[in-house]
């Protein structure tokens, strides 16, 4: 249905970004990275980016069952509900392959990371 979540993990005064729009990933490294870029692609010079200042996103892995994966890849939430079976929006990046995908989802049962944004 790619309705928003009714509450957040985020303090006060913050929230998980949106899939698309304002504030959602995709704004956040077209503002940063590079204004022309598109919703996913091979690029090493955008991952390398996602990982410097001011980003700073790590490569976070997931949690399914137990710690994998970190200093791999790394994956966070949006707010964004991806169909009704428990699947969400999220942002992915691959430090070695260059891959990064501002469209991807997964299933929410995944622990992956969140980033949170101030609320403007």
């Amino acid at each position: 249905t790619n309705s928003d979540a009714s509450s957040s993990i985020c303090p006060k005064g913050w929230k998980l970004p949106p899939n698309t729009g304002t504030g959602s990933y995709t704004e956040l490294m077209q503002a940063t990275v590079d204004s022309s870029m598109a919703s996913s692609g091979y690029n090493t010079t955008y991952t390398n980016a996602f990982q410097a200042t001011p980003l700073s996103f790590v490569l976070s892995g997931d949690y399914l069952s137990e710690l994998r994966n970190q200093g791999t890849y790394g994956v966070y939430w949006s707010r964004t509900a991806y169909s009704s079976s428990n699947l969400a929006r999220n942002f992915y990046f691959d430090g070695s392959s260059g891959y990064y995908d501002l469209q991807s989802y997964g299933g929410e049962y995944y622990g992956y990371a969140v980033r949170c944004v101030r609320v403007s």
